[in-house]
């Protein structure tokens, strides 16, 4: 196995340094992805790269994704989804309710930042604050039904998944509504910027569905002006 390119081994040691902090708030795991069970609801967080790099110097592009699971959720009448008993699994395939560290961070809307050896620690010093500022807070309420909800009432309703709506029950929270113009807007918005991006047309729909595509698709066009 060749070894890794200085960009990658820098986003690497953000995660370690990542799971040295959220280790001080009882998250297991190793690598990129870290776990922590709280009972009514597993919580894991993990590293997202950008695949698209013309060269091994090109700095890499990353964000981190937050995961949600109800473990004693009753699916009964729920569409059928892939299944996990194992927390250290939990990802975007297992997962009830997926966010963007953009979703909840005061600072980094957008949540993706660009990294190499030269801005590892700056990079480490920004993204340490916002764990300790935004993320590991935004967990430590999404332990109740009534955290989960208070998260989730400030984001496009688009966003929640049935799975949550169901868990939520009485909590349940319409999130923010779109108006018809605006996700019109929003939607031209990402189909522009995938195509603008190399990535294949679609036709989006709702804007919280592909909210991380379009995110994706402005980070490689960043990445391209810079090279250029």
């Amino acid at each position: 196995m060749s070894e890794k390119d200085g960009p990658s081994q820098a986003m690497d040691e953000v995660a370690r340094r990542t799971g040295k902090v959220l280790r001080e708030s009882g998250f297991k795991g190793s690598g990129r992805r870290f776990y922590r069970d709280c009972g009514e609801v597993w919580q894991a967080i993990d590293f997202q790269q950008m695949p698209w790099r013309p060269t091994p110097d090109t700095p890499v592009t990353f964000t981190c994704n937050l995961y949600l699971k109800f473990p004693r959720l009753d699916r009964r009448g729920l569409p059928e989804y892939p299944e996990t008993t194992d927390i250290r699994r939990l990802g975007s395939r297992f997962a009830d309710q997926s966010l963007q560290v953009g979703d909840v961070s005061q600072a980094n809307k957008g949540g993706w930042r660009d990294i190499e050896p030269n801005s590892l620690e700056s990079v480490w010093t920004e993204f340490e604050a916002e764990l300790r500022r935004s993320v590991i807070p935004a967990f430590d309420q999404m332990r109740s039904q009534q955290g989960v909800s208070r998260i989730l009432s400030g984001l496009p309703a688009a966003m929640q998944t049935v799975f949550t709506r169901r868990w939520l029950g009485p909590f349940a929270t319409p999130g923010v509504e779109l108006s018809p113009e605006e996700r019109a807007r929003q939607s031209s918005e990402i189909a522009q910027s995938l195509k603008e991006s190399g990535f294949f047309t679609i036709n989006p729909t709702e804007p919280g569905e592909l909210k991380a595509a379009m995110q994706a698709a402005k980070a490689v066009q960043a990445a391209r002006k810079q090279k250029k």
